[in-house]
């Protein structure tokens, strides 16, 4: 590693807020079975796009990391179920998942607890 310094800095620094290519774990099929599985059994929370844009927000993994639950639709009352293999980009970092275009939901369940039911009425 050079230790030569540019611009008041050592050159293997890194300038504040810049994206780095090595730094970042991507994780796009190629990596051992072991690692993908790993970050799919723990991507709760990663947001997952497709090739529209935003699908939602991973909220639970199913069937020992097999079934990614995501919480989509304007109010997050749909949750979409998708087949882990549907994972085409993993960015654990940034904490996104890309699907393939193919991609394909596998079920659908929708939020009812947040029906007319249970919306709140002001009282006088």
């Amino acid at each position: 590693m050079a230790t030569s310094r540019a611009h008041g800095r050592h050159e293997t620094e890194r300038e504040p807020g810049r994206q780095d290519e090595d730094a970042r774990t991507e994780l796009r099929g190629r990596e051992p079975a072991s690692v993908r599985g790993y970050w799919l059994r723990h991507s709760q929370g990663f947001r997952v796009d497709g090739v529209g844009g935003r699908i939602g927000f991973v909220e639970e993994i199913r069937a020992d990391g097999q079934i990614l639950a995501v919480r989509a639709g304007l109010l997050g009352r749909r949750l979409l179920l998708f087949p882990a293999e549907a994972a085409a980009v993993i960015l654990p970092q940034a904490r996104r998942i890309w699907l393939r275009s193919d991609a394909s939901i596998i079920g659908s369940e929708t939020d009812t607890s947040l029906g007319a039911g249970s919306r709140g009425t002001a009282s006088a």
